[in-house]
């Protein structure tokens, strides 16, 4: 994976930036402050920065602070190319007021998901942005930091020890992964879905609910002596049915000649008894309708004058209604009144403020934006014409002095002194040295006018003191201060001018006024919540009249549609009479019912109670004769105590399964600590290839020690001495720095095409080591791609490769 282009419309400092880069090595060549790192970072930003990002968190806040532009600017973005061997991959990112990521990837559309472009760069970048930004894109200014960051991240040293272990996991031909998967697959074979722990297949999946395939022989054994043990209980349970079955048809048999009498007794009764079913029904609705027409015959005229009360008053109610709707109406213009009175008193307020920030203007000079643009422009022409002036130094003494009279010197922009013999002097840029007029000698840092330097500095420096004047401050920053004071109380005039444009809307002051005195006097008001609570207690009323005068009228309309009139109910209630008494008669003539019996209906249900009951035994009698032939049939061919004896071998095996099994796991626990210790020595490739490096680049200065599993450095000096890389010299860092990268991307890498971006590491080595240096970078490059920032052409030369002008 390398990459091929980077551009941005804006990021930070960079301005519609367009690089491409090549195959192999790339220096970025500029001057300091040209960009260079501004430009690496805009490249980590599209990898890994997301998009949304707030205000709040201190990474968020320090990445806007450091790139989105000021003044004037919302949005920083950036594209980069990726390419591997798969193809090119284009990932676009913005910031800011419009955040956006896009994605077009091989073979796939455009992708604008950020979720669904990380999964994808996951894939495509191999490492995490731990190992990135502590390896691939570390500065060389900080390189002692970055070296701390490698041994201190975790995601880092456990993707570079991933690596590392696969290169020495074959020890003597024995593949020791090879020797764990069959140690795995035998526990497997035997002890798959077995939880060793609670002695029972795993997630509970009993014989009840067995596990169909994919199963150790543990479990099946498991499965096998529980199947067993299920056709004991079974076994057991039919042989007990069978005795219980010749049991029940002996008792059942006498209840069934006991039942056979008792319903044949009934049964002569039978005729009677159905008589006099439907006699003693009729006879106590006859007395039912009577007790209800005899309550209407009284209720009637009861409703009659109920309703002519009713209607009285609900008319009273009606009049009551308009006086409260009247004093409501007057209650919400004592209400709309007492609002615009406060209106009123809220511009009364208003206008004081803006009478007192007039007052305050008043006080402050004005001044202009103009007047500060003169300000700065000055002061900035005095600072520049003194830093012109002190951009060299030089030192000198008067070692020797025999005049008569004294000499002088004129340094800098300051005024003529005199020295004497012995005396030392230094000046910036600019020093004059005079004896009367037999000498006079001048000498300047560069050729810089320092005679016009001097006319310019002090002409500055008059503009400034005369605006300063003017403005009536003795500073840029009290003039800045006044400004901000001014435009704070014109802001705040705008504001109470609104406030008082929202009071009053479209309507004037003496308007409002004389709209409050229109109302009048509406002091002694009710209150509208006092007339409401009235109105809802006149509702409440008014719906339980008209509730009972409609559900009367309900009443009696049913009662003229069903019998006209009293006199025609009254007849109905005569009719009725005499029916009861006719069949009254006719009910004394049945035969008792039976002792036990209270009325016809018990008799009845008694009678068809017996019957479904005798019924019932008939049927379970030659049901339960079946099933008797039917169990003695499906007695299982195994006795109980055959089963018993077949199931104590099966657990036997089942327990040496589990034994063998048991015995497997800790071999397993013996052969991973086995496999720990040889994990201890994986970083010792990384300490071979980093010393291979170390010695080329200090030649043969030092050697690199272990490397343990903390990723803790050693370096060793005459083969004695071990030396902590903190206390080596810059230029020995650097190198140590170097070799280090280079040793671990060469293992994480390996086969695989990838970048490196190095900030001049080069500047403090001595030039063996530098030349030393170029080669490996070179060495690097040839299969890989490098990114070198410098600001030295000489540095650009020894490298070659593609050079961009920043």
């Amino acid at each position: 994976m390398i990459l091929k282009r980077y551009r941005c419309k804006r990021f930070a400092g960079l301005k519609d930036k367009n690089v491409e880069f090549h195959d192999g090595i790339n220096v970025l060549l500029g001057d300091n402050e040209s960009g260079k790192s501004t430009l690496i970072e805009g490249i980590y930003a599209v990898m890994f920065k997301p998009t949304k990002i707030g205000r709040k968190s201190v990474d968020d806040k320090q990445f806007l602070y450091k790139f989105m532009p000021i003044p004037g600017g919302d949005s920083i973005d950036g594209e980069l190319v990726i390419s591997n061997q798969r193809g090119d991959y284009e990932l676009r990112k913005e910031w800011g007021a419009s955040p956006a990521a896009e994605l077009v990837a091989p073979g796939v559309e455009k992708i604008k998901s950020e979720d669904k472009i990380n999964e994808i760069l996951k894939e495509v970048l191999i490492f995490g942005e731990g190992t990135f930004s502590n390896i691939l894109f570390t500065k060389q200014q900080h390189i002692k930091e970055a070296m701390e960051k490698i041994i201190a991240s975790k995601e880092t040293t456990t993707e570079i020890g991933t690596l590392l272990r696969k290169a020495i996991m074959e020890l003597d031909g024995i593949s020791i992964d090879e020797l764990g998967l069959k140690i795995d697959a035998e526990i497997d074979r035997l002890l798959k879905r077995w939880d060793v722990d609670r002695t029972y297949p795993e997630n509970n999946k009993g014989i009840n609910n067995p596990y169909k395939t994919g199963i150790g022989e543990v479990v099946e054994y498991f499965y096998r002596k529980e199947r067993i043990r299920l056709s004991m209980e079974e076994a057991q349970a039919k042989e007990k049915h069978f005795d219980e079955i010749g049991s029940q048809l002996k008792e059942l048999e006498s209840s069934l000649s006991a039942r056979k009498t008792d319903k044949e007794a009934m049964e002569k009764l039978e005729g009677d008894v159905i008589k006099r079913a439907r006699l003693e029904p009729t006879i106590a609705q006859y007395e039912k309708e009577q007790a209800a027409l005899m309550k209407i015959n009284q209720q009637w005229p009861q409703h009659e004058m109920r309703l002519q009360q009713l209607e009285a008053e609900l008319g009273k109610l009606a009049g009551e209604y308009g006086q409260l709707e009247k004093e409501k109406e007057r209650a919400v213009n004592a209400r709309d009144k007492e609002a615009l009175l406060k209106n009123l008193s809220k511009v009364d307020e208003i206008q004081q403020k803006i009478f007192a920030t007039d007052e305050k203007i008043k006080t402050i000079r004005n001044v202009t934006k103009e007047d500060i643009q003169a300000l700065d422009e000055n002061n900035q022409g005095v600072l520049t014409t003194e830093a012109k002036m002190n951009a060299g130094v030089m030192i000198g003494k008067l070692t020797h002095y025999a005049g008569a009279s004294d000499l002088i010197i004129t340094r800098d922009l300051d005024e003529p002194i005199s020295i004497k013999a012995g005396d030392t002097f230094q000046a910036n840029g600019y020093l004059k040295i005079e004896f009367e007029k037999l000498l006079g000698l001048e000498l300047k840092s560069g050729d810089i006018d320092f005679a016009d330097l001097r006319i310019q500095h002090a002409q500055y420096k008059k503009n400034m003191e005369s605006l300063l004047l003017a403005l009536g401050v003795r500073n840029i920053e009290e003039a800045k201060l006044n400004k901000e004071k001014l435009d704070e109380l014109s802001r705040d005039q705008g504001e109470y001018q609104k406030q008082i444009k929202g009071l009053l809307g479209d309507q004037t002051y003496a308007a409002l006024k004389t709209k409050i005195a229109e109302y009048g006097d509406l002091s002694q008001v009710m209150s509208i919540p006092a007339i409401e609570s009235e109105i809802k207690t006149m509702d409440g009323k008014k719906i339980d009249l008209l509730s009972e005068q409609k559900s009367l009228q309900g009443v009696v309309a049913e009662w003229s549609k069903e019998y006209k009139d009293p006199n025609e109910l009254l007849d109905r209630i005569i009719t009725l009479k005499m029916a009861q008494k006719s069949d009254a008669e006719l009910l004394a003539k049945l035969a008792p019912l039976p002792a036990g019996c209270e009325n016809a209906d018990m008799f009845s249900s008694d009678l068809a109670d017996l019957r479904k009951a005798y019924e019932k035994d008939q049927g379970a009698l030659s049901k339960l004769k079946e099933e008797y032939y039917d169990c003695e049939k499906n007695l299982p061919e195994s006795t109980y105590e055959e089963l018993a004896a077949e199931y104590k071998m099966v657990e036997e095996r089942f327990e040496q399964k589990l034994a063998k099994g048991k015995n497997l796991l800790k071999i397993k626990k013996a052969f991973e600590s086995t496999r720990a210790r040889i994990d201890a020595n994986s970083f010792a490739p990384l300490a071979q290839a980093f010393s291979k490096y170390i010695v080329l680049l200090t030649k043969g200065s030092f050697v690199a020690g272990d490397i343990d599993n903390s990723f803790q450095l050693k370096l060793e000096k005459d083969k004695e001495t071990d030396i902590p890389i903190e206390l080596l010299s810059t230029g020995t860092y650097d190198a140590v720095a170097l070799a280090l990268r280079l040793a671990i991307l060469e293992y994480i890498l390996g086969d695989t095409k990838g970048f490196m971006i190095l900030d001049d590491c080069l500047v403090d080595l001595d030039p063996d080591r530098k030349a030393i240096a170029v080669q490996l970078i070179q060495n690097f490059a040839s299969q890989h791609q490098v990114i070198f920032c410098t600001c030295s052409p000489d540095t650009a030369r020894l490298l070659g490769g593609h050079v961009i002008q920043m």
